[in-house]
């Protein structure tokens, strides 16, 4: 494919200006690139060629200083551009389990609620708090202030006003099916008027779930919609493909290229002045976590699905009532989101809020998603 390098500098040309080029099949090199002028742009080629296939796949340029400048040292990175090719979405809908049950499996408990309350893996319990869906998370600073207070007003002052803490509400009782060897279990809760109904299955040590969630028009702009839970001590580690390396907003992704990734859990913590949301990586479909000597699970998305998730020491009730970051409990558990929405972070603290493409309406949404354990 052909790519078109846009000089935005004003008076400089490219000649101080390397571009390196790497693509999702581990090929890279370097890419040859004119000078071009300052307000011009060049058409070059690419020298690998992606097609749509089972996973997505990639080609990243990234343009760095040859030699030092006053403002900073040779080899900075002044810009990163990516030519993404979506996978081919898989036949069969997007049920995400395997086609037959393993003999080894977890001890799975599940509550009318949809939440699942215990997950014990080879005499050991997995979870410190349970599995289930959620629709709230900890306040930015750009969703506003308290009411009351100095400042500006933001979706915060009608948040408060909606109980999106609240667990989750069993309306109809739990039900369970037996297919094929493979029981499904499906519940259906209301969060403060948000309806989930989800289909639960362990199919050997694979815990699929399938999501479908109405919101009602009393209760668009949500902060989030997807699960959460917290794992036991032991997670040191996690590694996925998405947006990386750092942090990323719905509507804050130009720096954060798509990539296979890896952290220290600790590393996740971003220190805001005020504790808040954070550790955020949109448009990913698997990540891992793992221990410092063992592996211990691995998140999928549903085959052509993308989830944002974060994995940190923080829960969201931590996050909010710390207001500076020496507030902050030590833990060494680790609390996981898997979200299939994230609301926008806007620029509500000094400016406009997030677009409305990237809020959560009313409406229904659909998502599945898989927890596979492997230690």
């Amino acid at each position: 494919g052909v790519i078109r390098i846009v000089n935005d500098y004003e008076v400089l040309d490219l000649s101080n200006v390397s571009f390196t080029w790497s693509a999702s099949t581990g090929e890279s090199g370097v890419l040859k690139v004119p000078k071009t002028d300052a307000g011009h742009y060049v058409d070059v080629q690419l020298p690998v060629a992606l097609r749509p296939g089972r996973r997505d796949g990639w080609t990243t340029v990234r343009a760095a200083l040859r030699t030092a400048t006053p403002w900073a040292p040779a080899g900075h990175e002044v810009a990163v551009g990516q030519v993404v090719v979506v996978a081919a979405k898989a036949r069969g809908g997007s049920r995400p389990l395997p086609a037959k049950a393993d003999d080894e499996r977890p001890d799975v408990r599940i509550s009318a609620n949809g939440e699942i309350t215990s997950i014990v893996w080879r005499n050991r319990e997995l979870l410190s708090e349970p599995l289930g869906p959620t629709i709230w998370r900890s306040r930015i600073d750009n969703d506003g202030v308290e009411p009351g207070t100095l400042g500006i007003p933001g979706i915060h002052t009608t948040w408060s006003g909606w109980n999106l803490r609240a667990a989750p509400r069993p309306v109809a009782p739990l039900r369970r099916a037996v297919r094929a060897g493979i029981e499904t279990v499906t519940t259906e809760a209301s969060i403060d008027g948000v309806v989930f109904v989800q289909q639960t299955r362990v199919t050997g040590r694979t815990v699929g779930i399938e999501c479908v969630a109405t919101v009602p028009e009393n209760r668009a702009d949500l902060p989030r919609m997807g699960h959460r839970f917290a794992l036991a001590p032991g997670a040191e580690w996690v590694s996925w493909r998405g947006r990386g390396p750092h942090e990323a907003a719905v509507d804050r992704l130009a720096s954060t290229p798509l990539g296979d990734w890896s952290s220290t859990i600790d590393a996740q913590y971003v220190p805001y002045m005020r504790p808040q949301d954070h550790g955020h990586h949109p448009d990913s479909t698997t990540f891992s976590v793992n221990g410092d000597d063992e592996p211990l699970l691995v998140v999928d998305a549903g085959p052509g699905e993308r989830f944002s998730f974060a994995v940190r020491r923080h829960s969201d009730e931590d996050l909010e009532a710390a207001t500076i970051p020496p507030e902050l409990p030590v833990r060494r558990n680790t609390f996981v989101h898997v979200d299939h929405l994230v609301r926008g972070v806007g620029t509500g603290s000094c400016g406009p809020d997030t677009l409305p493409r990237y809020r959560i309406g009313a409406g229904t949404y659909r998502w599945s998603w898989t927890l596979t354990l492997l230690a």
